[in-house]
């Protein structure tokens, strides 16, 4: 059974409107809970794209070089195209304050869109 904190979360999702209640605990089981404390790096310009990240809590600052280019606190979400294909993040996001991210891999999608339980939403 999915944390329901995690489940909470996800459930906010665009790419999962539509689902069943149960399909969203599903989908939750897949996502990876990581927290970083403020200041630490949650990924780095140029290195490859892991998967859909959400800011569970918290928040975090993308930065292109040393400039600040946007932030992303609770609630938000970003690289969905990520779990598409394989990609370069274009900034460093760097956790702002004590953050925890929750997050689908490129992998972990695709094992969701060959669950049986899922094929139908």
């Amino acid at each position: 059974m999915a944390d329901r904190f995690v489940v909470s979360r996800v459930r906010s999702l665009p790419l999962l409107a539509g689902l069943t209640a149960q399909q969203v605990e599903r989908v939750a089981e897949a996502f990876v809970v990581v927290r970083f404390a403020a200041g630490q790096t949650i990924f780095q310009q140029g290195q490859t794209t892991q998967g859909l990240m959400l800011i569970a809590s918290g928040s975090a600052t993308l930065l292109r070089g040393d400039q600040t280019i946007g932030t992303v606190s609770t609630g938000q979400y970003l690289n969905q195209a990520a779990l598409y294909g394989a990609g370069v993040e274009s900034a460093t996001l760097r956790a702002a304050h004590d953050s925890i991210v929750l997050i689908l891999t490129r992998a972990a999608f695709g094992n969701l869109l060959n669950d049986p339980a899922l094929r139908a939403a």
